[in-house]
């Protein structure tokens, strides 16, 4: 069956449902778009979905929303990236994640030119964490919106993201809501704009 777009999102599902949802991905080609928001998938089933993709090229958007997914989950799907994987939104809100996992996704997003959009708000990232993705932003081509909505950031890693953005002109839209943003790091990104930078958001 040609099915594209998968929604399992606040169902309960069980560890035998998520083990045979990650066999299926195993062989099938056809899904583009899985969201398993709010699922409460363990650790052991995030190493099995994520094992899966390995495998599977088809898939191109994965939502993981507030699924309790930890640094070390959030480092198995940076190393699925760095392998070559064609994801191109990736949904990770509303974790477990620290900037121990953000760590290892920017340097993901270093090597992998497929991601165009990633969700990172309400998540446990401070300035470390920032600043390791605007490192990634300064050589990262393909990503268009970046959400870090109601995150740890302040003055050092808004720093570190203006002055990625200098650099890079591929982000399309940028979610900064509820960060403290303060009024220098504002003028500075004021700044960016009458640069004429590609920034819409």
């Amino acid at each position: 069956h040609h099915l594209k777009v998968l929604n399992l999102s606040g169902n309960k599902m069980t560890n035998a449902g998520v083990f045979f949802l990650a066999g299926a991905l195993r062989v099938n080609q056809s899904l583009k778009k899985l969201d398993l928001e709010l699922t409460g998938v363990s650790a052991e089933e995030a190493f099995a979905l994520a094992s899966a993709l390995y495998i599977n090229h088809s898939l191109k958007q994965l939502n993981l929303r507030g699924t309790g997914l930890s640094d070390e989950r959030a480092s198995e799907l940076a190393h699925l990236l760095c392998g070559g994987h064609h994801l191109k939104v990736l949904n990770l809100s509303g974790n477990k994640m620290s900037d121990a996992g953000v760590f290892f996704l920017a340097g993901a997003l270093s090597v992998n030119k497929s991601p165009e959009k990633l969700e990172l708000s309400f998540s446990g990232i401070t300035d470390e964490g920032v600043s390791a993705l605007a490192g990634a932003l300064r050589v990262n081509q393909s990503l268009e919106k970046l959400d870090l909505e109601l995150t740890g950031i302040s003055a050092e890693g808004g720093s570190a993201l203006t002055s990625a953005l200098y650099i890079n002109h591929s982000l399309k839209q940028l979610n900064l809501r509820g960060t403290g943003l303060s009024d220098e790091r504002a003028s500075e990104l004021a700044r960016l704009l009458c640069g004429r930078h590609h920034l819409k958001v």
